[in-house]
């Protein structure tokens, strides 16, 4: 509404008046410049690089041009103005806690209350502009497969944050597709040319941050949030510094046994649950249960997939002081390994990667196979598959089985399992907008899962009987890792290399080597890498 007061005053108070108006724009004037020169230092890099409209992760998600993602993150960013064109309305009287890092503007204030989503109810975020919140979403997967991912019930945080943003920015989160082998080397690559990505999955510990290529959070974000998993990301902190952040883990263990109830209904054979439950479920029943329910000639296996692959126990272990120390001299290690590669060779009750291992989404779901060991999240993805497919088995679930590493008297289960973590790089073009997305994706990472119930993405599959049995199990004794954490093959450089070299070559059906005799062939390539990596990191040995 436009309207005018006319005011009638004396000649004198009009050269009055003056005078204080002229004093009063002098002032206003010199606070003006003061704010834009110390606002300068401050304002963020432009938008995210022009990176390929493609993404990456594994087996996480991505993004084309057609919803979030792609060139559409750059549109309306073309003007020379673009940057200052705040976006985000504010939520009356609303206002929550700020972050308190030093790369959010001292001004921002949690205001807008988040929608776009059912996972968004609590949350609110700062106000950003264009530039601010035009970040980039580095994954090695598409838009198409982020959507897909994404189910009603097994949802995604990524997925849903990625349509919180749009919805309170008007700007789609950018997705560069980035080759899972070419992860860190795009990286190294693009924090070396200072123009790293925003957001990505925290996945290769502790390689990234011993090299610099991702932020250290603890004084960008305030970690004292409840919505953040602190236990699981001071585990993975690196001299004490939080390179990944994680949400609120929910009761599910990270590693099941799923079986194809049908067929050990067909084949008068007892169930891997049943087993449990009556305190048979060891390895070495575990190997028994496969062998009777495999028919080579038919192609079909007792177990498939990856899961018995030699990164599920640690073969390296992390120290709190980041040494490494190998278990692949461990006779007990050796026997347990060797009791994985009988089930292949020997047995020949498991599908070879010589028999497209890796495809088991496939012949799972297809009845081709009768077990394998997978995670809650990838169990509600692995029966959306048996629904597209109008597979009728019937499935159900089981703790993965003693193992001789521990030993075969003690019950099994796997400690509790975390959502993806999130990191951004040390060199990220739009750090501003990249932590704020953090700690969306975070926050809703933590809804959905007390949204999901006691055992997240795998409670509304379980029976009664499942529930109460993961309710009950003890979780494995993870004394031997001496306060120390898993090392993934990704870890440290090369690493994964050795392991696809020396190692994964047993489980081939054409493989006649011994576990005694790989390892022989390891230990000094091994040692010799562990020995730079520690140098490298200011070790001394």
């Amino acid at each position: 509404m436009n309207f005018s007061i006319k005011i009638m005053m004396s000649r004198k108070q009009v050269i009055s008046l003056k005078k204080t108006t002229s004093f009063i724009a002098i002032v206003l004037c010199l606070f003006v410049s003061l704010s834009f020169i110390s606002g300068c230092g401050k304002t963020p890099k432009d938008s995210a690089s022009d990176s390929s409209d493609s993404s990456l992760e594994n087996g996480s998600d991505g993004g084309q041009d057609d919803g979030q993602g792609g060139e559409s993150a750059d549109q309306g960013l073309s003007g020379s103005d673009a940057s200052d064109v705040a976006v985000g309305g504010s939520a009356a009287g609303e206002t929550s806690k700020g972050n308190g890092g030093a790369s959010v503007p001292e001004t921002a204030k949690y205001t807008i209350k988040a929608t776009g989503s059912k996972y968004a109810d609590g949350i609110y975020l700062p106000p950003l502009t264009k530039k601010q919140a035009a970040i980039t979403y580095m994954t090695n997967t598409d838009w198409d497969f982020i959507q897909k991912e994404s189910t009603d019930l097994s949802p995604t945080p990524v997925y849903h944050a990625m349509m919180v943003w749009k919805e309170v920015y008007g700007v789609d989160v950018k997705i560069e597709m980035v080759d899972w082998d070419s992860f860190t080397n795009h990286l190294i690559t693009s924090v070396t040319s200072g123009e790293g990505p925003d957001v990505f999955r925290y996945a290769v510990h502790p390689r990234w941050a011993n090299s610099n290529l991702v932020a250290a959070l603890d004084d960008k974000l305030d970690l004292t949030d409840p919505d953040y998993g602190m236990e699981h990301m001071r585990e993975y902190a690196v001299d004490g510094k939080i390179y990944g952040i994680y949400s609120q883990p929910t009761a599910m263990p990270n590693r099941v046994v799923m079986y194809n109830k049908t067929k050990f209904e067909e084949a008068g054979e007892k169930t891997p649950l049943a087993h449990y439950t009556s305190g048979t479920w060891n390895f070495t029943q575990f190997v028994k249960t496969a062998k009777n329910l495999t028919s080579a000639a038919g192609d079909e296996y007792g177990f498939s997939g990856t899961g018995l692959y030699p990164t599920g126990f640690p073969w390296m272990i992390l120290n709190p002081n980041r040494s490494v120390t190998s278990m692949i001299n461990d006779p007990n290690y050796q026997k347990w390994l060797s009791a994985r590669i009988d089930l292949y060779q020997t047995q020949k009750a498991a599908r070879p990667s010589d028999k497209q291992m890796d495809n088991f989404r496939t012949t799972f779901p297809a009845g081709k196979d009768a077990m394998l060991i997978t995670n809650g999240k990838e169990y509600g993805q692995i029966m959306d598959d048996v629904k597209r497919i109008g597979s009728k088995s019937a499935f159900g679930l089981a703790p993965i089985p003693a193992e001789d590493m521990i030993g075969e008297t003690l019950p099994r289960g796997q400690n509790a399992s975390y959502a993806d973590g999130f990191a951004t790089s040390s060199k990220s073009v739009n750090q501003t907008g990249a932590l704020e997305f953090l700690r969306l994706v975070t926050k809703i990472g933590t809804r959905i899962g007390k949204s999901q119930g006691e055992f997240g993405a795998l409670t509304n599959y379980m029976t009664d009987e499942e529930k109460q049995v993961f309710r009950a199990i003890k979780y494995q004794d993870t004394a031997y890792l001496k306060g120390g954490t898993l090392l993934d093959s990704t870890g440290i450089a090369g690493l994964d290399n050795l392991r696809n070299t020396y190692l994964l070559p047993l489980y081939r059906s054409t493989s006649t080597k011994t576990v005694p005799a790989a390892i022989s062939e390891l230990n000094g390539p091994l040692n010799a890498l562990i020995k730079e990596y520690e140098i490298s990191v200011g070790l001394k040995r």
